[in-house]
Parts: C-alpha cells; structure tokens; sequence
C-alpha cells in the first residue's frame, strides 16, 4: 500500500485489480482495511498462487520504473516529491519489500 505505487486512495483500486482482487468501495477510502484484506487473503494462498502473486508484483514494480523511468520531471514535480518526504516521517514496511523485489 506504498505511496509511491499509489499516491492517492483512489489510484489502490486500479492496483489492487491488476492482482485481481476486488473490494467493496468503502474499503478503498481507508488504506488500513485495505491492508487487513489483502493480508487475509495472502493467508489463504497456497504456495504456488503466493509464487504467481510474487511475480505478478515483480512485474507490476518493473513497469511502474519503466514508465517513471522515461518521465521527465521539471522543478515543480521534484520540489512536491521533496514535500511528500518530508511529510512521511515513517518508513513504510511496504517500500522495505517492494524494494527487496525490485
């Protein structure tokens, strides 16, 4: 539920339905039931659906570097990005494991 993958609630559902889970709007408002959903249904993955999952995120990171990759960005959009940091104090636990993926 990184924010780098998904700056806004909203942009979850179009993540969340490329790995084919669909939810209820309500659950896309708050990214904590978002969490707890996934989780639960991560629990009930057999192995090799938890090997298809983890390819479908290795996938999904890899493209999503590619299109921000050949963006350019000018000096509105780094100072934002400098803002967002500076915001989120915290390190996400989802950043650490896309980052192990990537």
């Amino acid at each position: 539920m990184s924010k780098i993958y998904a700056i806004k609630n909203s942009d979850l559902e179009k993540l969340m339905n490329y790995f084919d889970f669909t939810f209820l709007p309500y659950v896309y408002k708050s990214r904590t039931i978002l969490l707890s959903r996934v989780i639960r249904i991560v629990e009930k993955k057999d192995e090799e659906e938890l090997n298809n999952l983890l390819e479908k995120m290795k996938n999904y990171i890899e493209q999503f570097e590619k299109e921000n990759s050949n963006n350019t960005m000018d000096v509105s959009d780094s100072k934002n990005e400098e803002v967002e940091k500076k915001k989120r104090k915290k390190k996400n636990i989802f950043d650490d494991i896309f980052n192990q993926l990537g």
